[in-house]
């Protein structure tokens, strides 16, 4: 009877270990999220020698953006220079996936908008706004998409270069 005892404790033993595995799959899963599947958005700001961005670098970065929701941030422009300049920028994104979903607003100095409008628009400069010399200014980038927008931008991504170019006054 010895063998049925051991073919009893492994079958136990076995059924324990499962429990105890369905128990840690349990506990330690990582929740599920909403489930949807957003746009990615992240704008990069270009800054020539004559001005000094404030934070440098990434701008705005927007992931799992969806209809009805956005993304903001603000960066400080510094002119480095001895002399008033002329600014203007424009976008030069990585790809054409959402230049007609994603929209985009951009405000200069005073909240000036820039640029509103489809993300694609953004590949135009913008009107130039004056920056004195050693005078520091906000501009603020948001980005959305509209709540009409059904399908179309779900797993996608977009690297947006922000290109400066100041000139002299």
């Amino acid at each position: 009877s010895l063998p049925m005892k051991a073919r009893a404790l492994r079958i136990g033993g076995l059924a324990a270990g499962m429990a105890v595995a369905a128990l840690l799959v349990t506990a330690f899963r990582v929740p599920a999220e909403s489930g949807a599947l957003g746009a990615g958005v992240r704008l990069i700001a270009a800054a020539p020698g004559e001005l000094e961005a404030s934070p440098s670098g990434t701008l705005l970065s927007a992931r799992r953006l969806l209809p009805g929701r956005s993304a903001e941030s603000t960066v400080r422009l510094r002119n480095v220079t001895g002399s008033d300049l002329r600014v203007r920028l424009r976008g030069l994104p990585a790809g054409r996936d959402l230049d007609r979903i994603v929209r985009l607003e951009l405000r200069g100095p005073g909240g000036r908008p820039l640029a509103r409008g489809p993300l694609g628009r953004f590949r135009h400069w913008t009107p130039p706004f004056r920056l004195r010399r050693a005078e520091s200014t906000r501009l603020s980038a948001r980005v959305w998409i509209p709540t009409s927008v059904r399908t179309g931008f779900e797993g996608r991504d977009v690297d947006v270069t922000v290109e400066m170019r100041a000139r002299p006054r």
